[in-house]
């Protein structure tokens, strides 16, 4: 009889703790869930904004880049030019951005 009250009360609390457990994960994944949708809420705001960006100052003098002949395209090809302006551009982007955070604007 006293075995009988041992093994129930042991499974009460096993099924309580498998309860706390399932509770938990479940809040977990809740909050996870949450995260996920702020995060694609804002990157949907960015991409509105993106969107409202007017470019066409950059994308109407695209035509000057085919007038340059093909021997010149081919060295700045071979001398790593893109990289360069990739490196360059994404420094200025991240100079910009960092000068945008208060309390962060180191050297300037």
């Amino acid at each position: 009889m006293i075995q009988t009250i041992i093994d129930l009360w042991h499974e009460f609390w096993d099924s309580l703790l498998l309860l706390v457990q399932k509770c938990f994960n479940t809040l977990l994944t809740m909050l996870k869930d949450v995260l996920l949708w702020l995060l694609d809420q804002l990157l949907s705001l960015v991409t509105t904004l993106l969107g409202a960006v007017d470019l066409s100052a950059i994308t109407q003098n695209m035509g000057v880049f085919q007038q340059i002949p093909s021997e010149v395209l081919n060295v700045l090809g071979l001398v790593g030019f893109a990289q360069c302006m990739v490196i360059i551009g994404s420094a200025i982007v991240i100079r910009i951005g960092l000068q945008l955070i208060p309390f962060v604007r180191l050297g300037s």
